[in-house]
């Protein structure tokens, strides 16, 4: 109060800078005053006593308040807490909406209780919301949870962290008969926490009764009209745009042709590749593609601030540059372009010229953190076989058909040939092997099918990185490449790799719970890039084909996926024959 009536100095003072105010949508010249992390006054004449202040020179530039991240999955960048929180600061996010869900679904609460300690030291601040789908999703499927998964207790216990904020995607199938996970529901409304919400299974009047439980988001749209619909219902909506799902293009119509009031809409990436997040960007990447398809500048960037604040209840803290929030402020050349300059975070300057120039301190990881991967054997050959006894030289195989930008995939029916009542892949027409394996129980369990859509022409790809399961999962033109990414991501305690003609290609170990890496940001991405360039060699012409293997073992999203236990109809919910006749 005292630096805010100008009676003692700042800490600093951003000089002659341009405010984006997003509560007025308007834009001004101002100046602003940080003391202890806080603003504490906006706009001019403000300076007051300036010994100890330190002055930062933004005339002719933008203030546009920290980015929010409204729905990510931490570990789908497979970076550490703190790298991660590295790349989005240098990118003008300061505030991340993260559940630790692939984290909880290997190693349950213990696991989420340390990374996110990590994370919270960091200068990103995290709206941490309960990975119930660890709980209920692989259920909600007919599978077993993994045995670390988190209980009924533990949700209860992650929702009463100060830090949280909510809870997580809760499947509208997860809900279904289970009257603790429910009371889960309850207890977070009682504290007047937010729900947020995953469109996949409900519609009509499925969808009414999601919402009347307490469900009040959705960031699976893939349609304008599914957008304006959810709208009228009173949804929040986050407008996806990340390495394996791009929905912003056709989102945004819901705003920009409809006429829909963008107050609803938020931001977010949901799953991000560190190649994608270091070249690319963050939410600052969606606003730039969003004013090219047509939003107002300003607009966007209420959207990607106030809206976000305002959804998750945390708008006294953060959200806007307005006296009493978190100093988090996105100083930038041109708001069209939104060319990121320099990025305070809680007061400090720590991205300047797209370098981060904050403090971080080392993490020492514990040792149970970096074994998941329990594999009974070595894996062989004959294990990636699809038999079908038959005296017939061709058989009918359902195979799983997937496109670009979609995280949905279809069942296809194509002939593909035998031998020796081993049913072939077919590369020529880029029909693959695809297989999950169990790492979680030690049962070794293989599930082996056939996909199209990858392209490759030879060799494998695979990772210990998948979207509810985390189990292994690859895809590959023959089965000794399969076998030795297998094995070698095993003996490395997961990672992604590439084996073509029996040699590994590259690889990225993931030692942190097979997820992440405990390296720098750069190495990661020199590592993955270099692994992205092999992989187009080998004809695979998808933007993120990591991410995109990621989504073809057993989720809710799409008709077949593979599992351990085989091919499954995520619609029926069961096992199904790859073999039709």
């Amino acid at each position: 109060m005292e630096a805010a009536r100008g009676e003692v100095p700042a800490d600093s003072f951003l000089k002659g800078g341009t405010l984006v105010n997003v509560a007025t949508r308007e834009t001004y010249e101002a100046d602003v005053a940080i003391k202890e992390g806080r603003i504490v006054a906006v706009g001019s004449d403000i300076q007051g006593p300036s010994v100890g202040t330190k002055v930062f020179d933004v005339k002719g530039k933008f203030l546009c308040p920290g980015l929010i991240e409204t729905h990510m999955h931490l570990e789908a960048s497979h970076l550490s807490p703190t790298q991660l929180a590295r790349a989005m600061l240098v990118h003008g996010t300061t505030a991340i909406s993260t559940d630790f869900l692939h984290s909880a679904i290997v190693s349950g609460i213990e696991a989420v209780r340390f990374l996110l300690m990590e994370a919270t030291a960091t200068p990103l601040k995290i709206l941490y919301v309960v990975p119930t789908p660890a709980y209920c999703q692989n259920r909600a499927l007919g599978l077993e949870a993994t045995p670390g998964a988190p209980t009924i207790s533990d949700l209860k216990e992650m929702l009463s962290w100060p830090v949280c904020v909510g809870i997580g995607e809760t499947p509208y199938e997860g809900l279904i008969g289970d009257d603790a996970l429910l009371d889960v529901f309850v207890t977070a409304l009682k504290q007047g926490k937010t729900i947020t919400g995953t469109g996949t299974g409900a519609v009509g009047r499925k969808l009414f009764a999601y919402l009347v439980a307490g469900a009040s988001s959705d960031h699976e749209m893939t349609r304008e009209q599914e957008a304006v619909e959810k709208a009228r219902l009173g949804m929040h909506m986050h407008i996806r745009e990340g390495s394996a799902m791009m929905n912003l293009a056709e989102v945004i119509r819901a705003i920009t042709k409809r006429g829909v009031d963008p107050r609803h809409f938020m931001f977010c990436v949901d799953e991000v590749d560190p190649v994608r997040l270091m070249h690319i960007g963050s939410i600052d990447s969606l606003i730039r593609y969003a004013v090219r398809e047509g939003i107002d500048p300003i607009v966007a960037i209420q959207i990607a601030t106030l809206n976000a604040a305002e959804y998750f209840r945390v708008d006294d803290e953060i959200g806007s540059i307005s006296p009493g929030k978190m100093a988090d402020v996105v100083v930038v050349n041109d708001l069209r372009k939104f060319d990121v300059v320099q990025v305070f975070a809680k007061g400090k300057l720590v991205a300047e010229g797209g370098q981060f120039v904050g403090e971080q301190e080392t993490v020492d990881y514990p040792e149970w953190l970096m074994k998941s991967i329990k594999l009974p054997r070595a894996l062989e050959p004959s294990d990636f076989e699809v038999t079908f006894p038959t005296n017939k030289e061709e058989v009918r195989a359902r195979v799983m058909g997937l496109k670009e930008g979609s995280l949905r995939t279809e069942e296809r029916v194509l002939t593909l040939k035998v031998n020796h009542n081993s049913v072939q892949p077919d590369p020529m027409h880029d029909v693959l092997k695809i297989a999950t394996i169990d790492r979680h129980t030690g049962q070794g369990r293989i599930g082996v099918g056939f996909v199209q859509g990858f392209g490759l022409k030879s060799g494998a790809i695979a990772e210990s990185f998948t979207n509810m399961t985390e189990d292994l999962v690859m895809a590959g033109t023959n089965n000794v490449d399969l076998v030795i990414a297998a094995n070698e991501l095993a003996r490395l305690g997961g990672g992604q790799i590439v084996v073509d003609q029996g040699k590994v290609m590259g690889v990225l170990p993931l030692p942190l719970l097979g997820l992440m890496s405990n390296e720098p940001l750069q190495a990661v991405v020199d590592n993955l890039e270099r692994m992205l360039g092999t992989i187009r060699e080998m004809g695979c012409g998808l933007r993120s084909p990591f991410a995109t293997l990621a989504f073809m073992a057993v989720s809710a999203l799409g008709r077949i996926k593979i599992s351990p236990k085989g091919l499954m109809d995520c619609e029926e919910k069961k096992i199904v024959p790859v073999v039709v006749g």
